[in-house]
């Protein structure tokens, strides 16, 4: 993979993502976030004794503050979070995962990090750990003592019932595919230091390579890879942040800007 210089498109991206990340106030109760549905389970990554990884979201209430990076989520009732184990033998077991994980906001509304500390899963006789979400997945903040603004059960229920399915055509449509490889190239980066040019390029080979087994078009692959290698051209002219925070930062601009227009779309609802 050759290195080439930014396109502007990427300079403006990067620009607006980091001028909409919204920090939150203290004390009201943050937005609820829609999970994007994956289409096959999502590994997560294990060290320090704990298992995670990072999973595309998006705003459900536009007037409701973004979430501190690390705000406390639980899933909404009846949806669907599955916890697939992989046992010594090789044989998988599926768990509801509502109750076993762990979810927490990142930097702002676009991901969310799900998590599951080790010593659980060596519990369930496992080895390694993925999860699945389902369609219209939901979750709800956390509540917290001293809430100067609570969610209403009415508030709430519009959010994860009408709102999230007039979401789903926004963002479990056409628009996963660029998004799903962009996740998996942002967990596949490592959260510190710097990769070297040989480690970058195996880390995009892998990506083609997982995209396509997923049935990811051709057309959304090209687009990672431009965004990849942009990212890349700012890493080596000596950006503040590495690939995954590049990468992070482009996730954001596109899921905000796709946020915008689902916001719009409910004024007929």
């Amino acid at each position: 993979m050759n290195i080439v210089g930014i396109p502007k498109f990427l300079v403006a991206a990067i620009t607006a993502a980091l001028m909409t990340l919204v920090a939150g106030t203290v004390g009201a109760a943050p937005q609820a976030l829609g999970l994007v549905a994956t289409t096959s389970p999502t590994p997560l990554i294990c060290r320090d004794g704990e298992c995670a990884a990072m999973f595309a979201s998006f705003c459900l209430q536009r007037h409701r503050i973004a979430p501190f990076r690390g705000t406390l989520y639980r899933p909404a009732r009846n949806i669907e979070i599955t916890l697939v184990v992989t046992k010594t033998d090789g044989t998988e077991v599926r768990l509801p995962g509502n109750e076993r994980l762990q979810f927490r906001a990142g930097a702002d509304y676009t991901l969310v990090r799900i998590s599951i500390d080790e010593p659980n899963i060596a519990a369930l006789g496992g080895i390694q750990v993925a999860v699945e979400v389902g369609r219209h997945a939901s979750l709800v903040p956390m509540a917290i003592a001293g809430d100067t603004d609570p969610m209403s059960p009415r508030e709430l229920a519009t959010a994860i019932g009408p709102d999230r399915k007039v979401a789903a055509a926004f963002f479990e449509s056409g628009t996963t595919e660029l998004t799903r490889l962009t996740t998996w190239l942002i967990n596949a980066l490592p959260e510190k230091g710097r990769l070297a040019l040989g480690r970058r390029d195996d880390v995009w080979r892998r990506a083609e390579e997982a995209g396509r087994a997923e049935g990811i078009g051709e057309d959304a692959i090209g687009q990672a890879g431009q965004s990849y290698r942009g990212c890349a051209s700012i890493v080596g002219k000596g950006s503040a942040f590495g690939m995954r925070g590049c990468m992070i930062r482009l996730h954001h601009h596109r899921q905000s800007t796709i946020n915008k227009t689902f916001w719009r779309s409910l004024a007929g609802v």
